[in-house]
């Protein structure tokens, strides 16, 4: 199994930090997600947003780790402009 780092542009849209090749398989995956950007970053589904709808509020210097199943994709928004968010991949 390898593992996979590289930067994510969030923006104000729903931004996929993972493919839905990425994700799942008999082992699953995983991603992890650091917010060094400086300001918030929402995590969750292709619906996420900046409001009550959020999956999950990454704050900054945070990380978080999930467990993927088969073609399961996280995505991110911010509030305003665009954020750099480090994403590590496992099990590829």
């Amino acid at each position: 199994m390898a593992v996979e780092g590289r930067v994510v542009t969030v923006t104000t849209a729903a931004t996929a930090l993972n493919l839905a090749t990425d994700a799942g398989g008999p082992a699953g995956k995983g991603i992890c997600v650091q917010n060094k950007s400086g300001s918030s970053v929402y995590l969750g589904g292709s619906d996420v947003d900046t409001t009550a709808n959020y999956g999950y509020l990454l704050g900054d210097g945070e990380v978080v780790a999930f467990d993927l199943e088969a073609g399961e994709i996280m995505y991110a928004i911010v509030a305003s402009s665009t954020k750099a968010v480090n994403v590590m991949r496992t099990g590829l």
